[in-house]
């Protein structure tokens, strides 16, 4: 029983993380970093939205900047 709290939260956790990231991406607020390490499809995606926020933040700031 224990391990399987202990697992499920260690899948939730970092869904929640997730979530809340590409939450707020959509809101317009991309200064969120998951930073999610390992070599797990959880990570892989971690890593994916943090690279796409940072060239969603780059783009803001060239927007702001030509503007």
């Amino acid at each position: 029983m224990m391990t399987a709290l202990f697992l499920t939260r260690g899948i939730l956790n970092p869904l929640k993380l997730l979530a809340k990231a590409s939450d707020s991406a959509a809101k317009g607020n991309y200064s969120t970093k998951v930073g999610l390490s390992g070599n797990d499809e959880l990570a892989v995606l971690s890593n994916s939205i943090d690279s796409l926020l940072s060239d969603l933040r780059d783009k803001q700031d060239m927007q702001n900047y030509i503007s």
